[in-house]
């Protein structure tokens, strides 16, 4: 099972009317339909179709490397709370207990999910990869080339308590922010290669 991970929800709050943690927790579990697949991320300089902005298409994509639609995977951002850009949130919020308090929800999701492999939008030094590995006690990471944006890896060994049943053996892949980096050949081929394995376990 995959479980795919953006950071936090973009846009601007005060529009959107997805300004706090509450609501937007209540948004996903309500919502019946995927993001990368079905709504419009067009940007002011950039329009595209439903779906096909970069970012989508590379969810897509790798989704695709575990033989998984889109539409039917289950997807979630490491903190809930919407903002035009991170530097935004780092002005507003205290980060510490915002990734606390989300956490609590994402044991949760975790919980119901299982997940073999979480797919991390984002592995830089403050990005949906870094609070996931670290809030679940990754043991062990593996870099897929010299550059991060050939992307990374970390793997859960042990069960991860204060989740229901556990969480073990599970993979988590740091993918660089496809808003802003392409997909390199070598994160696709490591990818297709952990895609690979897990399929045979």
């Amino acid at each position: 099972k995959l479980l795919v991970v953006g950071f936090n929800p973009g846009g601007d709050p005060t529009e959107d009317g997805t300004a706090s943690v509450l609501s937007s927790v209540e948004a996903i579990s309500e919502s019946k339909h995927s993001a990368y697949a079905e709504q419009n991320w067009s940007t002011p300089r950039r329009k595209y179709r439903d779906g096909e902005a970069p970012y989508q298409l590379a969810v897509k994509e790798l989704c695709g490397y575990f033989k998984q639609d889109v539409m039917q995977v289950a997807s979630t951002n490491a903190l809930f709370l919407q903002s035009r850009d991170i530097n935004a949130l780092k002005r507003k919020e205290d980060l510490t207990a915002l990734i606390r308090a989300c956490f609590k929800v994402h044991r949760e999701i975790l919980a119901v999910v299982q997940p073999e492999v979480i797919l991390c939008m984002g592995n830089g030094g403050l990005s949906a990869f870094s609070i996931f590995t670290e809030q679940l006690g990754a043991s062990s990471h593996l870099n897929f080339g010299k550059s991060f944006r050939d992307g990374k890896a970390a793997f859960i060994e042990n069960p991860v308590f204060g989740i229901k049943g556990g969480l073990r053996h599970t993979k988590i892949i740091g993918v660089p922010h496809p808003s802003r980096f392409p997909l390199t050949a070598i994160l696709k081929d490591a990818v297709r290669k952990l895609a690979s394995d897990t399929k045979a376990a």
